[in-house]
């Protein structure tokens, strides 16, 4: 178990108390309130019909294909046109853009190890 990670003294994981999390929370509250995801349920529903639109042509031509790296690829692209407006088109890469989420995994095993150190 991780105590006092990154810095957090009395933390098990980040945040030492429900106040304090509460408190660095409501700065990100506004871009995940119910309004704001559901404005931008077109964008959602595109990238939903283009993950679909791939898995249909992998179906039809009975090649194989990394699911995992075809959902992380639509969760990307949600997660970035939603966030910062910026895609970066992870669904158009024929491989699904897999350099990206082995990169990202790998971060993982980086935090893993890294809790464990005091700040």
């Amino acid at each position: 178990m991780s105590v006092d990670a990154f810095a957090s003294q009395g933390s098990m994981l980040l945040t030492p108390k429900h106040e304090v999390h509460k408190a660095r929370r409501q700065p990100l509250n506004p871009f995940f309130s119910k309004a704001r995801v559901s404005s931008h349920q077109d964008m959602i529903d595109q990238h939903l019909d283009k993950l679909c639109d791939r898995i249909s042509v992998f179906a039809e031509s009975r090649e194989t294909f990394n699911f995992g790296a075809a959902i992380t690829a639509f969760v990307r692209d949600v997660a970035f046109d939603f966030i910062p407006g910026k895609s970066y088109k992870s669904l158009d890469h024929d491989d699904f853009d897999e350099v990206m989420v082995a990169a990202s995994s790998g971060s993982g095993q980086v935090w893993r190890a890294s809790k464990h150190l005091r700040g």
